[in-house]
Order: structure tokens, then C-alpha cells, then sequence
């Protein structure tokens, strides 16, 4: 399983200052333990001797290392880069994945028995179980509260925000209290399964409507491309397979210094020379080719929400 899609906005938006401020070295060894990274990603991520280079290889890794690893990353930041922590939490919406959501029949069966949960359950070892995903703020916000029905308040607040993931994780704390187990399982969901039904017509209706699933090339879709490291880095290489030729690869890098404008050059003359052909979609492709398959993923993304 890849990273949430949220998570992954959140790398990339922050992408810069974390390369130019956390040092690879002072997380390897967390991550490692965590099973986040191996001796191979960590001596690939080390080839090179500069810190921002080997945070930029880092960067390129962790969103294909499972939906857990942002949240272990974060907490790998401690007390070292608490400040970049907040950076990371400002960037945070409230809910934690808009890529899976907790379905409609669990988030009734929380509320429906949300009573009897909050009288029973012991948030403390509930947060045990949580531990692979929930955020450190999310933690540290319902230990703070008062009493223990607060707490288990408070985590039955904050757990739809967590999708499926969380619910199926908070259903297996529970084996020790049965009945409560029972309660969800028997949980009539009837009318939830009705409005679902009439949500999934309606969504039908929706994408049969005549569409193109790729925007033209635009701004905006170039600018997200030039942030991503590994297709700076490899500029030239994507500019032959959009075969723009040698003489303009030669002109965009003697008339550009920086390697970003550089490859937003290349970009822009591949879709001069290519007019309507020059689309989102063949742009994917091509960077999918050149094994730049966040930045693919991301532009893939983008073009979609901006159909």
C-alpha cells in the first residue's frame, strides 16, 4: 500500500524546507527501527555526501513505504525538529485523509453506541493498538484530557478522520470488551445502506457525463512537476524522451542556471513543438518511463481535480 494521498500533499508542499532543514542523518536510525528503511534505501539514500541531496533521495522513498510511514517519519522528527513538527501540523487539515474516509455504516454504528463506548472503553490501551497511525498532536490531545471519559470522548471524535484503517484497528482494541464488539456487529445500518444507495445513482449519473479525463498542459501542472527533485535532477533525460532535440537541450542550459527553470524550459518546448499533443496525460507517462513515479502520481492527481 502507498502513502495517503494527504500525507503525500503534505511532503510535497513542505518538500523545500525540509530538505533544506532536516539532516538525514539525524532520522535514519528511527526509521530504520521502525522497518520504515533498509540497509539498501539507506545506502542509495547516502550516495551522495551533500545533506540536501540525500533529503531529496529520502523524500523520493518514503511515500512508497506504506500508509504508515509519514506518521512514523513525523514522530521520527522529535525533539530535534519539533519546530519542523509544527510546520508539518500547520499544513495538516483536520481530516487526516481525504483518500479514504471511514465509511458512512461505521461512522452510525460509532455514534449509534457512542454512549456505552464512552463508559467502557480505556482510551490508554485503545491508543496502544492506534499507535501505527495516529499523529502525535492527535495523541497528545486526548491524553490532555481530564478524565477518562473525556479521553474516550475524545478519541471517538478523532477517529473518523483516520478512514477504514482507523475503525478496523479501534474494532480490535476492543476484543476485550465483547459486548461492545457485538453492539457495532448488531448496529441496525438499514437507512445508511438506503442513503448510500441513492449517493451511488446519483454518483453514477455523475461520471457518465461526457468528459476529458487530461487538462492541456498548463502553468500550474509544470510548476508542480519543477518541485519534484529527482525530475529536476534528471531534466535532460526527460527532455529526450519528450524528444526535444539536442540543440535546445543545449540552449535551455546555457541560457538557464537553475536546474528547475531548466527542466520547466525543456517542458515548455516539448509543448510548443507538440501543440495539442503535449498533454497532462503523455507527460505522466513519459515520467512514469524515467522512474519518477511520485511526480507522476502527484501530476496524475492534479490533473483529475482540475477536470
Amino acid at each position: 500500500m502507498k502513502m495517503e494521498k494527504a500525507h503525500r500533499d503534505k511532503l510535497l508542499q513542505n518538500r523545500e524546507q525540509l530538505v533544506s532543514s532536516v539532516r538525514f542523518c539525524d532520522i535514519k536510525d528511527n526509521l530504520q527501527q521502525e522497518g520504515i528503511l533498509d540497509m539498501n534505501d539507506i545506502q542509495e539514500i547516502e550516495s551522495s555526501k551533500e545533506h540536501t541531496v540525500q533529503m531529496e533521495n529520502f523524500l523520493d522513498i518514503l511515500p512508497f513505504r506504506g500508509p504508515y510511514a509519514y506518521t512514523k517519519f513525523y514522530n521520527s522528527l522529535g525533539k530535534t525538529y519539533r519546530w519542523m513538527q509544527d510546520i508539518l501540523d500547520k499544513e495538516i487539515p483536520v481530516e487526516k485523509s481525504t483518500a479514504e474516509k471511514i465509511s458512512p455504516a461505521d461512522a452510525y454504528r460509532l455514534t449509534k453506541n457512542r454512549v456505552m463506548l464512552v463508559d467502557t472503553i480505556k482510551a490508554s490501551e485503545i491508543l496502544t493498538t492506534l499507535a501505527p497511525i495516529i499523529s502525535m498532536k492527535d495523541k497528545q490531545e486526548i491524553e490532555a484530557e481530564p478524565t477518562d471519559s473525556r479521553k474516550n470522548g475524545k478519541l471517538l471524535d478523532l477517529l473518523p478522520s483516520y478512514g477504514d484503517q482507523g475503525y478496523k484497528l479501534f474494532y480490535e482494541a476492543i476484543k476485550r470488551w465483547p459486548w461492545l464488539q457485538k453492539a457495532l456487529d448488531e448496529t441496525d445500518i438499514s437507512s445508511v445502506k438506503e442513503v448510500g444507495a441513492k449517493m451511488k445513482d446519483m454518483n453514477v449519473q455523475k461520471s457518465q457525463r461526457v468528459r476529458e479525463p487530461y487538462q492541456d498542459l498548463d502553468h500550474p501542472t509544470i510548476s508542480i512537476l519543477t518541485r519534484d527533485g529527482k525530475a529536476v535532477r534528471n531534466w535532460k533525460s526527460i527532455a529526450r524522451r519528450l524528444q526535444v532535440s539536442e540543440a535546445d537541450i543545449c540552449d535551455i542550459e546555457y541560457t538557464n542556471r537553475s536546474t528547475k527553470e531548466q527542466l520547466y524550459q525543456a517542458v515548455l518546448y516539448w509543448k510548443r513543438s507538440k501543440g495539442r499533443h503535449a498533454t497532462v496525460e503523455n507527460l505522466i507517462g513519459c515520467l512514469r518511463e524515467e522512474g519518477c513515479n511520485q511526480c507522476a502520481g502527484v501530476l496524475d492527481g492534479y490533473s483529475l481535480e482540475t477536470d
